[in-house]
């Protein structure tokens, strides 16, 4: 197959991730690939160009944030039609709902149309002005769509009850490199758990939940200091989590790591990730940290649960008591897990059966 991804920039957000992936391992496979983006980012160095990916990125020449962002995506519609036009290939492919509405505004400029594909990556569009009014976009031209591939049962369950139209929609699990992410040292007899968050720092996530259980687990096990790794999204969240850290009384055991962009020596310091997000479609994170054989503690939203199976601990959405008394019960070994977390993700999220999946979904549209 001849295809062509695009998405609005390559920095290192789960689906943006998802995409470079994606590219690559469709380009091993023998098809013929071109991975497009408006702004670029780190993710660029990651793409497979020796596997025949086709790298093409716009890059302006101007702070990428805010209005200018905002109206650069207009102008990227004709960018990207022309390179189309060009390209000439079977079928498109976008993930986020920005990207997605650019891409299929790209689509109308075109005399041959290729099959339009969209990715959706979350269980629900957050509350911000600007998502909401890509979104709605989205919703309204959604008929038009040849396939909706979503991440997880109840992304695709909200979108199609919320007004989405597609043509045909799918289910596709995030692809997880296993091969590449080596597995954690075991944690040494007697040694205090090392628990961690990875993830932006913002509302959805609720760290306060994650926050709240770290310090009542302190209190009945021996932990090491939480450590908490990702981008600050929100910087007014993340200064109520300070004082909340202050007022738990945990403020010099939790280990503010920042944003890092690559996360395998994150994960292979940890015994335990903990996961207290509100909303989640399919967490790059939870399974990222199972294939390196890390147990998670994951709260029921989203696919979270399904990926942990058996091999980790679920508690309901926001119950920082129910996240602590799982926390315990790793940290005492009173909990027996019936299989590893790095099986776990070897079974059930194989990479080659999920492109598969996805090679006979795009081909019924072609």
């Amino acid at each position: 197959m001849k295809l062509a991804l695009y998405i609005a920039s390559l920095e290192t957000g789960g689906a943006e991730q998802q995409m470079v992936r994606l590219a690559n391992s469709l380009a091993r496979r023998g098809h013929e690939v071109s991975l497009i983006s408006c702004f670029g980012g780190p993710l660029e160095a990651k793409v497979d160009t020796g596997a025949g990916v086709r790298l093409d990125v716009f890059k302006p020449g101007f702070r990428q944030s805010g209005l200018w962002r905002f109206l650069f995506q207009g102008w990227a519609v004709f960018l990207l039609a022309r390179r189309l036009r060009r390209g000439r290939p079977e079928c498109v492919l976008s993930a986020l709902y920005a990207s997605n509405a650019v891409l299929y505004c790209a689509t109308r400029l075109l005399r041959n149309k290729p099959a339009l594909i969209w990715s959706i990556r979350t269980t629900a569009p957050k509350q911000k002005a600007l998502i909401r009014f890509w979104y709605t976009l989205c919703r309204r031209v959604s008929p038009r769509v040849d396939l909706l591939l979503a991440n997880s049962t109840p992304g695709l369950q909200f979108h199609l009850q919320d007004g989405f139209r597609p043509r045909r929609h799918a289910l596709m699990p995030n692809l997880i490199d296993q091969p590449e992410m080596p597995p954690r040292a075991p944690r040494s007899p007697g040694a205090p758990l090392r628990i961690g968050l990875v993830g932006r720092i913002d509302r959805t996530k609720n760290l306060a939940c994650a926050l709240r259980a770290y310090a009542q687990a302190c209190v009945q096990a021996d932990l090491a200091p939480l450590t908490i790794t990702g981008p600050v999204s929100d910087k007014g969240y993340q200064e109520e989590l300070l004082a909340l850290c202050e007022s738990l009384g945990i403020s010099e055991n939790v280990h503010w790591q920042g944003h890092r962009a690559d996360l395998l020596p994150v994960y292979a310091t940890l015994d335990v990730l903990l996961n207290s997000s509100d909303t989640e479609g399919f967490s790059n994170v939870i399974a990222e940290a199972m294939a390196c054989d890390v147990r998670c503690v994951v709260s029921d939203v989203g696919d979270s649960a399904q990926i942990v199976g058996e091999a980790g601990c679920v508690f309901p959405a926001g119950d920082d008591a129910a996240a602590a008394r799982a926390l315990v019960r790793i940290a005492l070994d009173d909990v027996v897990f019936t299989i590893s977390p790095r099986r776990r993700i070897a079974d059930h999220f194989d990479p080659e059966v999920i492109l598969g999946r996805f090679e006979e979904a795009v081909r019924t549209v072609l």
